[in-house]
């Protein structure tokens, strides 16, 4: 830091000029579509989930194969220094998405679905520094004020033209995206490590399952009480005190509360009400599977999920939540549901799903186990999500710090 504070020191001490995007780089967004046809030339395309997925793009990542004419291939070529980005959304905040080319990529062009900005002066560093920009608070701000639609959002060519950055001198551009480039290069190698864990975890949950053959096989229905919500719709409103929860609710282990999420009063919460205490509850029509522990929360349920209240000494609440994730058991459950269309897992099938039911202590030994791993894998406040989450915040902050520059009075 201290490097580029002596840099801006030295070359733009009063500040620095600010640049519509259109004043410096060339726009295009006639590319090639995603379609095989004869007497055109086979190529690769780089296309919108290359670009939203990579901030970098090197010949490695264009796989999809598709034909294009030689006019398509002359005009939509893919050159080191190109700025690709996602003009349009579903989402607004989607929008303006980029990466940059890291090398020359032959016989590839580029999706009518991105957009290509080429610098009249090509130069790789300011290529990158301007995806950075295109991160920033202040060119988010000004994406978000210009873009148009209901169901998709997005800007014309002329209004990215429009949109603004501060450009410094090139010395201090460079120093920018060294710093920046760290950053992201230390958050990708948690991200990396992070990714090894979780697969050591699922690799783990499903071989620590496997037991020994004279362990007791017991049918859930003897060990819990299990049920499924309302069938039926309850009488909602909006300063209710209950969520009326369902199967889309449950997510990785928690009930998520969304803004969509309707509510009940407390008359209609007690004519519906079903007694949670020792309770998981587990995803049972259209998306099987997803679960959740309860935690105390103020809900009503719906039909799409069902509970299992944990009524056996024999059993541990968490042993169960932990086994009904497993591949395994998803398998098996899996090949018992019905419907084509919208697959649904019924009430007797659970009831009747027989699991192994080791020895308390020994439940106790696999929860413990498995909670560790749960931590340093999933654990927001704790492990390697909460030095991602730190490391993703200090660099928000240095971004933006570093790409606020003072602008520069042109009388001075």
């Amino acid at each position: 830091m201290s490097k580029l504070n002596d840099l801006i020191k030295e070359l733009c001490p009063y500040g620095v000029e600010y640049k519509k995007l259109g004043e410096f780089i060339t726009f295009s967004n006639t590319g090639v579509d995603k379609k095989i046809n004869e007497n055109e030339e086979e190529i690769l395309l780089l296309n919108y989930m290359d670009i939203f997925r990579n901030n970098y793009i090197d010949s490695s990542i264009p796989t999809m194969k598709v034909t294009a004419s030689q006019n398509k291939i002359n005009t939509c070529d893919i050159k080191k220094g190109d700025i690709f980005i996602t003009p349009s959304s579903e989402k607004i905040d989607e929008i303006g998405i980029s990466s940059v080319i890291k090398e020359d990529l032959p016989n590839s062009c580029y999706s009518y679905h991105i957009m290509r900005l080429r610098l009249v002066n090509r130069n790789y560093i300011t290529s990158s520094y301007i995806r950075y920009c295109f991160e920033s608070k202040d060119i988010r701000k000004q994406i978000l004020k210009k873009a148009t639609g209901l169901t998709r959002y997005g800007l014309t060519k002329g209004k990215f033209e429009s949109l603004v950055v501060p450009l410094p001198p090139l010395s201090i551009q460079e120093e920018i995206v060294r710093i920046l480039d760290n950053f992201t290069e230390l958050t990708a190698e948690l991200t990396a490590e992070l990714t090894a864990r979780k697969k050591q975890y699922e690799y783990y949950k499903e071989k620590i399952f496997i037991v020994q053959q004279e362990v007791t096989k017991i049918k859930l229905g003897q060990l819990c009480e299990i049920g499924d919500g309302l069938h039926g719709t309850p009488k909602y409103t909006e300063n209710g005190e209950y969520y009326f929860i369902n199967g889309n609710n449950l997510v990785n282990g928690k009930i998520v509360i969304g803004t969509k999420t309707k509510k009940i009063d407390v008359l209609e919460h007690s004519r519906i009400s079903i007694d949670f205490v020792e309770t998981i509850f587990y995803s049972i029509n259209g998306t099987i599977g997803n679960i959740a522990l309860y935690n105390g929360e103020k809900i009503s349920l719906g039909k799409s999920a069902a509970y299992f209240n944990v009524t056996s000494q024999l059993l541990k609440k968490k042993f169960l939540y932990y086994l009904l994730q497993t591949r395994a058991t998803k398998n098996i459950l899996e090949l018992k549901t019905t419907g084509s269309t919208i697959k649904n897992l019924g009430l007797k099938t659970l009831r009747e799903f027989e699991i192994h039911v080791p020895s308390l202590e020994e439940q106790q030994r696999i929860v413990d186990i498995l909670d560790d791993f749960d931590m340093l894998c999933n654990d927001i406040s704790q492990g390697l999500p909460a030095e991602i989450k730190a490391r993703k915040q200090q660099y928000e902050y240095y971004r933006d710090l570093l790409l606020d520059f003072p602008r520069l009075d042109k009388e001075q």
